[in-house]
């Protein structure tokens, strides 16, 4: 425990002494230097957790008022969740340092950053180990406030000050949620500490047990991204910097998974949930997941295009809770099992693989100085390591092998067929909804990290930018890579994997399952093999084209190279403007749905027989901030204006007001 203290003190105390210095390269050096080091104290303590070395343990000190009592402990679950948060905010901090070069001398920006970005670190680890309800709600407080303030890294721009906003209110509507629910747990429990709510469930009513349920999904939803509260996501993390938002999506978002976890916890485990809330997860999952990657899918901005794909993820891993809650309901362990084993193994992929395309994102912005993909093109040639970083992140998120996407997904698909799960015409309906909603999921991914890769790192570069880029420096790709590592690690070797989620179940609590079925099990062996062995083809196959290459490489007498194009479907002078850009690409789908996307097009070609060159753009408007929210607000702010004629400007108008209003109560007291 005492690593884990240490680790947060210098991820702390290390922000705050970026403010001595003066110069940028120093702090954003101090700055990334305590963060990996902070993470590096964490990490082996997490390690201990998760071998069970704090198991049971509760650590308590005093703090004044209003903290109070501050509990804390290392337990398997925890440790998981700070296991993943140590990694991506020390990987994220040696990719920041090269990514603010670009910004110039901005020393005070950049001291903000680092006391901020510490902060959100270390507040997102308490967050994972509170054992008090107050203690738990000031980390979210501040995990959520030092995010929102890193989110207004760049403030002059209108848009980052509006996306700004967005997060805060939508966080905050949560955190009050929140608060509600942990004040209802309080007041059953007489206790804010929650090894006394536990304990304390069995008394809870079923109408208490569905408020609480309510509130946390409201709440931690909000938080998450669940659909129709994601609005957040596509505004706040294309307007922050790119490692910020690698670990606001790979890490911050998962925070609420484990408060929903945790709620579970509080509630008595099995003891605590009903099949109609495994239902609602279920559902609440297939929508986020089928509308998050069908909005990814239409995106031209890259990062607005990771964002709703975050969505879509976060409804996998849903869908993966409310298997475990139907387990837990029903009284079948291993569906249990298999649910929550499916949904934390996802957390661990989208945590690894979705911040390896934020940073990729930040890569492509510093190359091209845009987000735009159809200003990119032909990046591989230019930035071959960054690359072959985005090239493996993009195959991991679409679920396909050797990487770890596919055992997550292969997990989830095993425990719909789980044994056990009611009546025949029952199974039948939950087996073709989910496996639907997740076949549909699964092509809409594929199809969007095509378009993702194939216009922004292949073909031929549609900007001067694009044609002139470089690759960046090692502190940026590197990182990347040890991400796109540990994705092929876990798809290579998915039994060791599995087996340490087993041991975080058991040592947790939340659930008991000897053994998983044995099918599962050879199917995961032969994965591995087939994961080697597809690894072995793609090899083999590189040595054979680069033997084929050399035998007929041509050089004439003076040892120049003569070559020849390739076969270009007849055009003698092909150009970038005829590729299929990233508006192109997806303008079938568009087509097909345009009743879910509602196209927006600014410009419009004339009537002319000879009409004059137009610059045509085609937007897609958010179904809930544009077409839900944004008229919602105008109508509301239309109606309050009919009260704008009571406001004069006159002070002796608003001293009659005060009185007639002071004259009201007294009459309400005295007369009624």
């Amino acid at each position: 425990m005492m690593l884990f203290g240490i680790g947060i003190g210098v991820l702390v105390g290390g922000g705050l002494l970026t403010l001595v210095l003066k110069k940028s390269a120093g702090i954003n050096k101090l700055g990334m230097a305590s963060v990996v080091a902070g993470d590096a104290f964490v990490l082996a303590a997490a390690i201990q957790g998760l071998a069970g070395c704090y198991a049971g343990e509760v650590y308590q000190f005093f703090l004044p008022l209003p903290v109070g009592a501050v509990l804390f402990s290392l337990s398997p679950l925890s440790s998981f969740f700070l296991l993943i948060i140590a990694v991506v905010t020390g990987l994220a901090a040696v990719y920041a340092p090269k990514y603010f070069a670009h910004y110039g001398e901005m020393s005070g920006r950049f001291k903000a950053h680092w006391v901020l970005y510490s902060m959100l670190a270390a507040s997102m680890m308490l967050v994972v180990t509170a054992q008090n309800a107050v203690f738990f709600m000031l980390a979210w407080e501040g995990m959520s406030l030092s995010s929102f303030f890193l989110v207004l890294f760049q403030n002059e721009k209108p848009e980052v000050r509006r996306a700004g906003w967005i997060y805060l209110v939508f966080t905050h509507v949560g955190a009050a949620c929140l608060l509600v629910m942990f004040a209802l747990l309080a007041q059953a429990s007489g206790s804010f500490d929650f090894d006394a709510m536990r304990p304390a469930a069995a008394d809870f009513s079923p109408a208490l047990k569905a408020a609480i349920f309510v509130l946390a999904l409201v709440g931690f939803g909000m938080k998450a991204g669940f659909f129709p509260m994601y609005v957040w996501l596509p505004e706040a993390h294309p307007a922050a910097p790119s490692h910020v938002s690698a670990v606001m999506s790979g890490v911050m978002i998962k925070t609420a998974i484990y408060g929903i976890v945790l709620t579970v916890g509080l509630l008595g485990g099995a003891q605590g949930t009903e099949l109609w809330m495994g239902w609602t997860l279920v559902v609440l999952g297939l929508v986020s997941g089928i509308f998050g990657i069908a909005f990814a899918a239409v995106q031209q901005n890259a990062k607005r295009l990771l964002a709703y794909s975050s969505v879509e993820n976060i409804g996998i891993i849903a869908i993966g809770l409310g298997i475990w809650f139907i387990g837990m309901a029903s009284g079948n362990e291993v569906l249990a099992a298999l649910g929550l084993m499916a949904a934390l193994l996802h957390t661990v992929n989208h945590a690894l693989f979705k911040s390896l395309l934020f940073m990729g994102a930040g890569t492509l912005q510093l190359a091209t100085e845009t987000l735009d993909l159809d200003r990119m093109g032909g990046l591989l040639k230019k930035m071959p390591r960054s690359g072959l970083a985005i090239i493996a992140g993009a195959v991991a998120i679409s679920g396909l092998p050797p990487f770890n996407g596919f055992v997550g997904e292969f997990l989830l698909y095993s425990s719909v067929f789980a044994q056990g799960f009611g009546s025949s015409l029952v199974r039948a309906v939950y087996v073709i909804a989910i496996l639907g909603g997740l076949s549909i999921i699964g092509a809409l991914a594929v199809f969007t990290f095509t378009k993702l890769v194939g216009t922004s790192l292949l073909g031929e570069p549609r900007s001067d930018h694009a044609a002139h880029a470089h690759e960046v420096p090692a502190s940026m790709y590197v990182p990347m890579l040890v991400l796109a590592g540990l994705c092929l690690f876990i798809g290579l070797f998915p039994l060791p994997v599995m087996s340490a989620l087993k041991l975080v179940l058991a040592d947790s609590g939340l659930v008991v399952v000897d053994q998983l079925p044995s099918g599962i099990v050879s199917s995961l062996a032969a994965m591995q093999w087939v994961a080697f062995a597809l690894i072995g083809l793609v090899g083999v196959l590189a040595l054979v084209r680069s033997r084929i290459l050399s035998l007929h490489k041509v050089e004439n007498t003076s040892r120049h190279k003569v070559g020849s194009t390739t076969w270009d479907c007849g055009y003698h002078n092909p150009t970038p403007r005829m590729q299929y850009t990233a508006s192109s690409f997806a303008q079938p789908l568009a087509s097909f749905a345009q009743p879910l996307y509602s196209p927006h097009r600014d410009a419009s070609i004339g009537p002319d027989l000879f009409p004059a060159p137009v610059a045509r753009k085609i937007s897609f408007p958010d179904l809930i901030l544009d077409r839900a929210i944004k008229p919602m607000y105008s109508w509301i702010s239309r109606a309050f204006e009919t009260f704008s004629i009571i406001q004069h400007g006159n002070t002796h108008w608003y001293v009659l007001y005060i009185v007639i209003a002071l004259l009201a109560v007294l009459f309400w007291s005295f007369v009624i």
